[in-house]
């Protein structure tokens, strides 16, 4: 183990309020459909993220629209988008380079901030060209929509209750008529969700519990840290649903196989390490073997001493040059490192903390 420790640290009692909506946010996650739900030939993740302020959002979407929701109060956001091939440099939606769509639901205080957004949303970007030209979605006549005749792609606002779906579609060729029936696909999945979906109210975000299932308190989070759970970001130090992890894979259908067959029902998000908890213990040693073995061009290096089970990788093209898998019980951990002796000492570190940590 090094100088990690695996020493359990504990959940702290507080959050910071700057960072309490985060909690919310995780929620939000999972009521959010990915582009490949409702197409399967969209099988190339493109992308996605939690995104808390106006101007994050703005990092996907044109800088006009951070005015608008600042307006109008976004409250979060979340962005998930797929394709039907791998993005290339140069390659875009909008140049017919590839087929599929980026999805953003946003919310806002109410429901009529949220119809307010939409319509501006779309008459500032149709404004911005004067060949753009307006267009109804069928079954959505709040939906505000518009696309251009000489570019395959469409843009649509459409608010439900506190939300906006603001969805961005694009194909091969021109087809104005498969832009609409992809659009009209994909609100009907979302609007389903989001109906299923019971906003926590701003005021009651104190309740919500920073780590119901104990899982933060069971990754690895690199050199010891007393408590967790008190600063909170999108990217760490968050438990994901299934579902909602799934968002952030670039291999939708694959991925999605192997976390459905073990019965993955949460995804702890740390700096330093993932946790997947399984459905059971033999459900867990088969998603090790599933998820660790090297593939492609990685190649096996030698686990740490003393955590059975454990298998390790070097990848010279990843973020990280080696990465290993360790399991107990019903939990398996990934950890990550650009030296082979670090990447060991991690591994051995978090499963001692799985072991001690029942």
């Amino acid at each position: 183990m090094g100088s990690y420790s695996s020493d359990k640290p504990r959940v702290a009692r507080t959050v910071l309020p700057g960072t309490l909506p985060v909690l919310e946010g995780v929620r939000f996650a999972d009521a959010v459909i990915s582009p490949f739900e409702v197409e399967p030939r969209y099988k190339y993740g493109m992308g996605a993220k939690l995104e808390m302020t106006p101007d994050v959002v703005t990092a996907q979407l044109p800088s006009f629209v951070q005015p608008i929701l600042e307006k109008y109060g976004m409250l979060m956001a979340f962005r998930a988008a797929a394709a039907d091939s791998d993005s290339k440099e140069g390659e875009s939606l909008g140049n017919g380079a590839y087929e599929g769509m980026s999805a953003t639901v946003i919310r806002f205080p109410d429901d009529n901030s949220a119809k307010a957004a939409a319509r501006e949303l779309d008459a500032v970007d149709l404004a911005r060209n004067t060949d753009n030209e307006s267009v109804m979605i069928p079954d959505f006549p709040d939906a505000f929509s518009h696309w251009r005749p000489s570019v395959p792609t469409i843009g649509v606002s459409a608010p439900h209750g506190p939300f906006v779906i603001a969805v961005y579609a694009g194909r091969h060729s021109v087809d104005k008529d498969a832009l609409i029936s992809m659009c009209r696909k994909y609100l009907s999945a979302q609007v389903k969700s989001l109906d299923n979906f019971h906003p926590t109210p701003v005021a009651n975000y104190r309740s919500l519990a920073i780590d119901p299932d104990h899982m933060l308190t069971r990754v690895f989070h690199g050199f010891w840290i007393p408590e967790v759970g008190g600063v909170l970001g999108p990217e760490e130090d968050v438990v994901y649903t299934d579902h909602a992890f799934l968002h952030f894979q670039s291999d939708l259908p694959g991925r999605a196989a192997v976390i459905h067959k073990a019965g993955v029902d949460r995804v702890a998000v740390a700096s330093q390490a993932l946790l997947f908890r399984a459905r059971d213990e033999a459900a867990a040693q088969q998603f090790l073997v599933d998820v660790g073995t090297p593939k492609n061009k990685a190649k096996d290096v030698p686990p740490p001493r003393g955590v059975p089970g454990a298998i390790c990788s070097q990848n010279e093209t990843g973020m990280y040059k080696f990465q290993c898998y360790v399991s107990y019980r019903r939990y398996v951990a990934q950890v990550k490192s650009e030296q082979l002796i670090d990447v060991q000492q991690r591994a051995a570190a978090q499963y001692a903390l799985l072991a001690k940590n029942q």
